[in-house]
């Protein structure tokens, strides 16, 4: 500013008009110009600053809802033993008092539970909508399995398949750490071996060696993905390349809800014909 007022009173002690005017209008564009760099530069920098800070608000937003859904995960373990020492005692015909302890306790730790919905909502009002989305999508999809997991108890034989195939479908549209225990029969899957055919940003294939340690109607096991997906991919195949029995009906299925793991299971479809004990191979294949 200083350098500026100078030039006009400069300019205005000049004798010659056209050099006097020349100069002016020089001061005047290197003025504009210092103007508008500025507003360009202002301009951009603000907006850089904007997603950078999304950026940090997303990804601290959705790790913190990550340790939340985990803490009531471990939470929703905790009422399940309760429950379990409470049969434990109306079996044994104990003291009432006892069971009347092991039942406001767990009552308690729901409420502790639930109050982690609370937490959750003060993040997605902050998050971008991408991320938002993620984190409701991973809180609903807990919450019902709590309910599921519940009910399974008290519905009738032929619901319960129906109920075990709903939590099963479920659990897949959440990473493996922040699925809760089940009280479903035992799982006798296992992966024996992981062969990576093809592992690009966009496709991924591969087969899996299950072993099945007994005879079961069927099987579900989690694998890694070599290298992460940028995206939860949206295509997935899969086929059963190699069974103990040849000639028996399996169902297979490959799903995933996350960009780093995803869930594979068989099952027999032929009515009151279980799985053999054995190895099974299944083929998958994922793309964005």
């Amino acid at each position: 500013m200083i350098v500026i007022i100078v030039c006009l009173i400069w300019t205005s002690q000049l004798s010659g008009i056209d050099t006097r005017e020349g100069l002016l209008v020089s001061i005047i564009l290197a003025i504009a110009s210092s103007v508008i760099s500025w507003a360009i530069s202002s301009f951009y920098s603000e907006k850089t600053l904007t997603a950078e800070n999304t950026k940090l608000i997303d990804r601290i937003g959705e790790q913190s809802s990550e340790k939340i859904l985990n803490q009531s995960k471990q939470l929703y373990s905790i009422e399940q033993y309760l429950d379990e020492k409470q049969n434990i005692l109306l079996e044994k015909d104990l003291s009432p008092e006892g069971s009347i302890f092991l039942e406001s306790t767990r009552n308690m730790i729901r409420l502790v539970r639930s109050s982690n919905n609370t937490y959750i909502n003060d993040w997605t009002g902050v998050v971008s909508d991408k991320v938002k989305d993620s984190i409701i999508k991973q809180r609903n999809a807990q919450s019902q399995l709590f309910e599921d997991i519940n009910l399974i108890r008290h519905v009738s034989p032929d619901k319960r398949e129906k109920l075990e195939e709903k939590i099963e479908k479920a659990s897949q549209d959440l990473p493996s750490y922040l699925v809760p225990v089940t009280t479903l029969k035992e799982n006798h899957a296992s992966i024996i071996e992981h062969i990576y055919i093809e592992d690009t940003t966009s496709i991924k294939k591969g087969r899996l060696k299950i072993y099945l340690a007994e005879d079961c109607y069927k099987g579900h096991v989690v694998g890694k993905f070599l290298s992460t997906f940028s995206n939860p991919p949206k295509k997935s195949t899969s086929s059963m390349e190699k069974a103990v029995s040849r000639d028996q009906q399996i169902n297979t299925f490959a799903r995933t809800g996350t960009v780093y793991d995803f869930h594979v299971g068989i099952k027999s479809i032929e009515y009151n014909i279980p799985l053999k004990k054995g190895i099974y191979e299944v083929e998958y294949c994922f793309e964005e």
